[in-house]
C-alpha cells in the first residue's frame, strides 16, 4: 500500500469536555470509544488523538484542537477527523463552517455519529453567520434557511437545545430553545411561552448550547 493509500485509511480523534478533567471522565470515555466505533466501522486506523478537558467550544481556549489543525497543515497525514458531534468542534455555525472548510484545506473530512451529511449539506454552503441583525430585511431570505435549523436541529445530542432569537413581524424579538420543526418552527420561550409559529426567516441567532 502506498503513502497516499495509507493517508486515505488515517484518522485523528478530537475529544472535547467543557467539565474539569477530575469530573469528566465518564464524558470522555463515552467520546473516546464512540470515535474508535466510528473509525471501527469505516476501518479507519486512529493516528493520533488530541483532547481539550475542561475548555469551552471557544477556539481561542482549545490549544488541542489548534494543534490539531497545525499538525494537519504540515503533515497532511489523515484523510478523516473523528468528532462525538459537531459541537465538539464549536458552537457558532460560522466557526464550525470555518473549521469544517480549513479541515477540508488539509485533506481531511470531518465525520460524527450522526454522520457528515449535516455540515456537507448546510453548514459548509454559505458562510452562515450566528450573530443578530438589529433591523433584518424581510425581503430578502434569512440568515438560516429551514433546511439547516432542521439539520441542527436533528444533529443535537440528548444533552443539548438548540436556542434561537427570532425578531417577529411585529418587531419584537423573541429567543428561546427549539422544541419542534415542521414547516414552522416552535420554541420554548425563556419565559416559559409556547411558541408553534416561528417562520426560519425570522431567526437571526442560532446555536447549540449543553442544558443544565
Amino acid at each position: 500500500m502506498n503513502t497516499q493509500q495509507e493517508r486515505m485509511k488515517n484518522a485523528v480523534v478530537y475529544i472535547r469536555s467543557a467539565r474539569a478533567p477530575e469530573g469528566s471522565d465518564q464524558a470522555i470515555a463515552a467520546q473516546r470509544e464512540a470515535c474508535h466505533r466510528i473509525a471501527e466501522r469505516h476501518g479507519l486506523t486512529i493516528i493520533r488523538e488530541y483532547a481539550d478537558l475542561g475548555r469551552a467550544a471557544h477556539l481561542e481556549q482549545q490549544t488541542e484542537l489548534r494543534n490539531l489543525l497545525s499538525t494537519l497543515a504540515t503533515q497532511r497525514d489523515a484523510a478523516y477527523l473523528i468528532v462525538w458531534d459537531y459541537t465538539r468542534l464549536s458552537r457558532n455555525l460560522t466557526v464550525l463552517n470555518q473549521l469544517i472548510e480549513q479541515c477540508r484545506t488539509y485533506g481531511a473530512q470531518v465525520v460524527t455519529l450522526t454522520g457528515v451529511e449535516v455540515a456537507e449539506r448546510f453548514m459548509v454552503s454559505g458562510g452562515l453567520l450566528d450573530d443578530a441583525r438589529e433591523s433584518p430585511d424581510r425581503s430578502t431570505p434569512g440568515l438560516f434557511p429551514l433546511s439547516l435549523i432542521q439539520a441542527a436541529f436533528s444533529g443535537l445530542s440528548p444533552r443539548e437545545s438548540l436556542v434561537v432569537t427570532a425578531i417577529l413581524p411585529s418587531g419584537e424579538t423573541v429567543s428561546g430553545s427549539v422544541i419542534g420543526i415542521g414547516s414552522r418552527i416552535g420554541i420554548r420561550a425563556t419565559d416559559g411561552t409556547l411558541l408553534e409559529d416561528i417562520r426560519a426567516e425570522w431567526i437571526v441567532r442560532c446555536y447549540a448550547q449543553e442544558n443544565e
